[in-house]
């Protein structure tokens, strides 16, 4: 399974871009960030790979600032994140 995790450099944007995402039906959870991510506030956002390049789009073009997004790829060892979205959009 993989989906794609958003992470923000303030605890603010990670909230307005919950709000955004589940306003354009994306349901959106929040999570704390993994530990294997060094680079947020310490929430984050996980959406579905498929809703990935457009929950990303929607945040930027709305000037919710992230600090970077991520594959979560779930295996037999557990979690894995591949940075995939620069923070920077």
């Amino acid at each position: 399974m993989e989906e794609v995790v958003i992470t923000f450099d303030a605890t603010i944007d990670a909230i307005h871009g919950e709000k955004l995402l589940a306003e354009a039906g994306l349901k959106p959870l929040v999570m704390p960030l993994p530990s294997q991510v060094k680079a947020g506030c310490g929430l984050c956002l996980r959406v579905r790979l498929e809703d990935g390049t457009r929950a990303c789009e929607l945040l930027c073009s709305h000037g919710v600032s992230q600090a970077g997004c991520f594959i979560r790829r779930l295996g037999q060892g557990g979690s894995t994140y591949e940075e995939w979205w620069e923070g920077s959009l």
